[in-house]
């Protein structure tokens, strides 16, 4: 007998659904069944097709999903602001790889079946931008006031450079995954000079 599907309505099930698909997407890419899928979610396989148009259609609201950065922000958001500034940092580092692994890990492999799906298709540059400001802001204010005065640079200057760096580390291409949160933020607090060194 099928799972009897506990009662959501329309949006609740296709996040519940987007949410058990992300993981099958990035671990078998696109080939995954929607008999999997539903086995997965725990649900009936004709319930996809009640809130999705098409498996494709499915595979896109994940695409969406995991360049979303509404949960990024409420992370960032959360980290304590009690701690000394390199833990707040390397929180905020930790939770930026994690959101940019989840979706470069997506995309590889949907790449990699020959699938093209990218962020939202009617999204306008302007729009990414302001996106990405947001994420900036929260980012910058985990550094906050106090500490932003201790500092040589600007605190937007140390967020673009603790960006560049994570971006580059999560990347497939760049040769992502060698360096931790902790090297990340030593080197941009502390730079490469060994201790004691003078600056020029």
């Amino acid at each position: 007998m099928s799972p009897r599907a506990p009662s959501m309505s329309a949006d609740e099930r296709r996040a519940a659904l987007v949410a058990s698909t992300v993981p099958l997407l990035q671990s078998h890419g696109p080939a995954v069944s929607t008999r999997e899928i539903a086995k997965a979610a725990g649900v009936a396989e004709g319930t996809i097709f009640r809130v999705f148009d098409s498996k494709d259609d499915l595979i896109r609201s994940c695409v969406e999903s995991v360049f979303d950065t509404t949960a990024l922000r409420r992370e960032l958001q959360a980290i304590d602001r009690d701690q000394p500034l390199d833990r707040r940092l390397v929180d905020a580092v930790e939770v930026v790889q994690a959101h940019l692994r989840s979706m470069f890990s997506l995309m590889t492999t949907l790449h990699a079946a020959g699938k093209r799906f990218g962020p939202h298709p009617d999204a306008r540059p302007e729009q990414h931008r302001a996106v990405q400001d947001e994420v900036d802001a929260d980012f910058v204010a985990v550094i906050g006031e106090e500490d932003a005065a201790r500092l040589r640079v600007s605190p937007e200057q140390v967020v673009g450079y603790l960006r560049l760096l994570t971006l580059s580390n999560a990347h497939p291409m760049l040769g992502g995954g060698r360096s931790s949160a902790e090297e990340i933020v030593d080197l941009v607090l502390h730079g490469v000079l060994e201790e004691g060194e003078d600056r020029p």
